[in-house]
């Protein structure tokens, strides 16, 4: 059975409404600037499905599992972020080198993740936590903190690109990019 606490709700209602933000920009996969729009939304769906999946765990096996199909989505998170504002701004990311070279921190970080016990740089240790919500406690390796910070600074960077070319927009294209600015800045506040 599963705790229906507020988090538990909270989260099947993001991840809901990743699902459908999903369904729309496949649909939508003609439009322009949406390439990379489609990939961040696999990767938000992924990581809202897996946090759910963490919230209704009944033992560590499970809480791993689900973390692990977290982390698929989690970690591409802001390199897609940073792609699809950088074409949105019609300053793409050109070459394909460049662009695999933004995701090998990310895949590291998967890698990693995804390889405990047998790796043990991004998890040292993890225990199931049942006090409240039921979650994965985790003793963080060097890894986590490398992801965090890389991924910060490609948050910082998207940010930037869109605080500087707003200014030079039309009214309507200035309220897209701060609807973007504002979701992306959310998580942070």
């Amino acid at each position: 059975v599963v705790q229906m606490t507020g988090a538990f709700w909270v989260q099947l209602f993001a991840f809901a409404l990743s699902a459908f933000v999903l369904v729309k920009s496949i649909q939508m996969h003609d439009a322009p600037k949406s390439r990379y729009f489609i990939f961040l939304s696999i990767a938000i769906a992924l990581y809202a499905l897996g946090y759910l999946q963490e919230l209704s765990a009944k033992d560590l096996t499970s809480a791993y599992r689900a973390t692990t199909v977290q982390y698929i989505g989690i970690v591409f998170i802001a390199p897609f972020i940073y792609l699809f504002i950088r074409h949105y701004i019609n300053r793409r990311v050109r070459g394909r080198l460049k662009i695999a070279l933004l995701f090998a921190v990310p895949l590291f970080t998967l890698i990693t993740a995804t390889g405990y016990p047998y790796i043990k740089l991004y998890f040292r240790d993890i225990a199931f936590g049942v006090g409240g919500t039921p979650h994965l406690r985790a003793t963080l390796g060097p890894v986590f903190y490398i992801d965090n910070i890389y991924g910060s600074l490609l948050m910082i960077c998207s940010a930037a690109e869109l605080a500087r070319h707003m200014p030079r927009r039309t009214r309507a294209e200035r309220t897209q990019l701060g609807v973007f600015l504002l979701a992306m800045l959310v998580p942070v506040l």
